[in-house]
């Protein structure tokens, strides 16, 4: 895996924490090891289903391929980020929710261009709960903890290879106005990559072989919430941002097989 690949996929986790805030959750599966009453476990079981029946999907986006998901992310940190985020925007810490599945992550690489999907879906056990973080989620205190936690952590995962610059977080536009209790953030960064990652040159194919590379990435993450249900898409493009038709359709999607069944 090169470099920018794995620059790129250490945003995306950065942005776990929007999904997880939104969500109220700290990213655990909701076990905690005890053998509590049997309706509690089948709430579980619901939810579960409910969450892998509405994620993307393959036949969601035929023109892409499933991407192996061989990245580590270390959990502990992603931890210390989500309870720092949650913290700065004023949280409460909350139950364990019922479920938190994640979709596979699809996408397409060509010449110059690099595109990446991939959706998370978390069940709660209360939509007042979940409609409340939502507002907290928007609002503009939120903004400034985005970037509080998460900017400088992106500008520190440079190395002797690659630097990690010009780091930014933003409120965008939600891309489905039909959509009711969404939110949208883009996070950006430039990443240069030196000589000795010299196969970087597929997203730059005019660079000359032992030129320094440098390439802006991408990732918008947006979600919604239906009761309990917190739903995410997360879009990776680089060297430009996803298209906001391709965010609409399959945000589209995702809201109605969301609301065509109870969480």
């Amino acid at each position: 895996m090169s470099r920018v690949r794995v620059q790129v996929t250490l945003v995306a986790i950065c942005l776990a924490g929007v999904s997880g805030l939104a969500c109220g959750g700290d990213g655990g599966d909701g076990g905690d090891g005890s053998t509590g009453p049997s309706a509690e476990a089948l709430a579980k079981v619901r939810a579960s289903d409910y969450a892998r029946a509405v994620n993307l999907r393959a036949s969601d986006v035929p023109y892409f391929e499933p991407i192996p998901d061989d990245e580590e992310e270390d959990p502990k940190e992603v931890r210390k980020h989500d309870r720092e985020l949650m913290e700065c925007v004023g949280v409460e810490d909350g139950p364990e929710p019922l479920a938190e599945v994640k979709s596979p992550e699809f996408g397409t690489d060509s010449p110059g261009e690099l595109l990446r999907v991939a959706s998370s879906v978390e069940v709660g056990a209360d939509a007042d709960r979940a409609m409340g973080e939502l507002r907290l989620i928007r609002s503009r205190r939120a903004e400034h903890c985005l970037r509080r936690v998460y900017a400088s952590a992106i500008e520190e995962e440079e190395s002797s290879t690659a630097e990690v610059r010009d780091v930014s977080v933003s409120r965008a536009r939600f891309p489905a106005a039909d959509i009711e209790d969404g939110f949208a953030y883009r996070f950006s960064a430039s990443v240069t990559v030196h000589p000795s990652t010299s196969e970087l040159t597929a997203y730059r194919p005019a660079a000359e072989p032992n030129a320094s590379v440098t390439v802006r990435i991408y990732v918008d993450t947006i979600g919604f919430v239906v009761g309990p249900a917190s739903v995410s898409l997360t879009a990776t493009g680089v060297p430009t941002p996803v298209s906001r038709t391709l965010e609409h359709n399959l945000l589209r999607v995702l809201h109605e097989r969301a609301t065509e069944r109870t969480p």
